[in-house]
């Protein structure tokens, strides 16, 4: 009997788009139905966004308060929708019949909605795709999720805490507290050897952390919010455009890794410019990256070349037509100016060779 491969509940497999943001013709088919990650890489005003953009309508339609399709445009998609076969054709301004499970966000991510009551249905705050598409979009605001449940639901605090540590190591902690009569949600960093800073704010955490907590923290609000989904096992699609910004390289690193352990049957299309973030995936994670391109004759298009990325080294992948970079070298410099090794610890420990060599040498023992 043919072993069946394993398929994520919600996942996009072909795309088509005509006559959209700059895409003439475009056919993405063929996707792994198990790809956790599907990667767009280009260079800037390629049009990642743009099919980010274009897989959202997709999706989920025509949203009030998002710019809706041109006339013109024809778009559909192909995909699984609670584990069976879907498909759908985006017509403007309608909704798909049933929208696929996803969040979407744009490159600026750190607007929160407001902590009051919010009429969620007459407001853009609802809206699965406006983040993607305008600057000015709300995200659901962490801290209010956050507040209720530390109130009503203890276990959901609990469980929303242990997400935000395993996906951000160097927090320590997440602690309700009242601070000058008000209760506020204390956030605890750590060092490297454990010991742990002064509490802080939200607003106070540095930008990449920020961006996690309330990306992440709307992204939980929004999946979770389907009678048949939960916060133990979460399922849907997360686009996320820009997705390296702000992010040191260790973070860019450990980011792909620890969302797919935290947040296993989720699939995410994101927009990168780093090779960091494709490095640390195993490969029991299925990934995809697709090299997007530009030119007035085809407008955006994928350029459909076979390479081993998931072997590269990250000089090679910054070569590799995936980054696109000439040469790794200033202008004025060649390769026989740099140290060879790939491990600067390698390099420490050549160092510390060569000292000692020289010191062995200053007394007589070696020639």
């Amino acid at each position: 009997m043919e072993k069946q491969h394993f398929k994520l509940p919600f996942s996009l497999t072909q795309l088509q788009v005509s006559n959209y943001l700059g895409i003439k013709q475009l056919e993405l088919s063929d996707l792994p139905a198990d790809a956790s990650w599907i990667f767009l890489t280009g260079e800037n005003g390629f049009g990642k966004t743009s099919i980010l953009k274009a897989i959202a309508k997709g999706l989920v339609g025509d949203e009030d308060f998002v710019e809706p399709l041109p006339a013109k445009t024809k778009l559909s998609v192909h995909g699984y929708k609670w584990g069976q076969p879907c498909f759908y054709e985006a017509r403007s301004k309608k909704l798909a019949p049933q929208p696929f499970q996803m969040a979407g966000y744009g490159a600026a991510r750190f607007r929160l909605s407001s902590m009051e009551e919010i009429d969620l249905s007459q407001t853009k705050i609802n809206k699965k795709t406006y983040s993607l598409f305008y600057d000015d979009g709300l995200l659901l605001h962490i801290e209010r999720i956050l507040k209720d449940a530390e109130r009503d639901d203890l276990p959901l605090f609990n469980r929303l805490k242990t997400i935000f540590l395993q996906l951000i190591p160097h927090l320590a902690d997440i602690k309700s507290e009242v601070i000058a009569k008000k209760r506020r949600i204390c956030y605890y960093e750590k060092s490297e050897d454990g010991k742990v800073y002064p509490p802080v704010l939200l607003h106070e955490l540095a930008a990449g952390y920020r961006g996690i907590l309330t990306t992440i923290g709307d992204m939980v609000q929004r999946l979770s919010e389907h009678p048949d989904n939960s916060l133990d096992d979460l399922q849907g699609i997360v686009l996320i455009d820009e997705f390296d910004a702000h992010l040191h390289p260790k973070y860019q690193y450990e980011l792909p890794r620890l969302l797919s352990q935290v947040f296993p049957k989720i699939q995410f299309i994101v927009t990168i410019h780093s090779p960091i973030p494709l490095l640390s995936l195993p490969f029991s994670v299925k990934s995809v990256v697709l090299t997007v391109s530009r030119s007035v004759e085809k407008g955006i298009f994928i350029q459909n070349k076979e390479i081993p990325w998931r072997r590269l080294h990250p000089n090679a992948l910054l070569t590799s037509p995936i980054f696109g970079l000439d040469t790794m070298f200033a202008p004025d410099t060649s390769p026989d100016d740099f140290i060879a090794n790939d491990d600067y610890s390698e390099i420490e420990r050549m160092e510390q060779i060569k000292i000692r060599l020289k010191s062995l040498k200053a007394k007589g023992l070696i020639q």
